[in-house]
């Protein structure tokens, strides 16, 4: 009988004890902080998140969707390498004004995996959208309407070049903008959010 109760009794410690092993592996799934004793539940955590940003983020996901099965589609795709070599600028650029490209991804809370997927996607997207002209006379139209704001020890060739590219960038973003609308526009998207 003692024997029986004994066994009882270590069946229930194991039990407990299993139970306090599991809760404290999954501690962060149920609770994501506590205050002043207090617990702050992940579902509250969740939901509030949803309130804030869950339009936006939803609205990110299905664009994201939609880019990767357009590049599939059209057998668009975006090399390893040229991931990589985006990625070394990126890294080159903050070593030149005197940051750490790890520590920059750390304080954003992102990963090199985040940089190479958003890499891949905005790869995606002007692969998708093609190439943009900028004509000699936008040049000049843009040069003659902006003189005032435009620096004034530039030499002609540095300006020309500088607005080609900001125009080059203008027409890009517009003619992305246009491939996402068109995009979104056909597609059948069900959302229950």
């Amino acid at each position: 009988m003692k024997k029986a109760k004994i066994i009882k009794r270590a069946k229930i410690i194991v039990i407990v004890l299993a139970l306090a092993g599991l809760l404290f592996l999954v501690k962060s799934q149920v609770v994501v902080a506590i205050v002043n004793g207090r617990p702050i539940w992940r579902l509250t955590y969740v939901k509030t998140l949803e309130k804030m940003a869950g339009q936006q983020v939803l609205d990110n996901l299905v664009t994201n969707k939609l880019i990767l099965q357009e590049a599939a589609k059209q057998n668009i795709k975006v090399s390893d390498e040229e991931i990589k070599a985006e990625i070394d600028k990126y890294k080159e650029l903050m070593k030149q004004q005197g940051q750490d490209f790890d520590q920059i991804l750390a304080v954003q809370g992102l990963t090199i995996k985040d940089v190479e997927e958003s890499i891949k996607t905005n790869k995606l997207l002007d692969k998708l959208a093609g190439t943009v002209e900028v004509t000699e006379a936008e040049i000049a139209e843009y040069i003659k309407a902006n003189t005032e704001v435009l620096p004034k020890t530039a030499s002609q060739n540095e300006l020309k070049d500088s607005v080609k590219k900001q125009l080059e960038q203008q027409k890009l973003s517009t003619k992305i903008q246009e491939l996402v609308t068109a995009l979104q526009e056909k597609a059948k998207i069900i959302k229950w959010l």
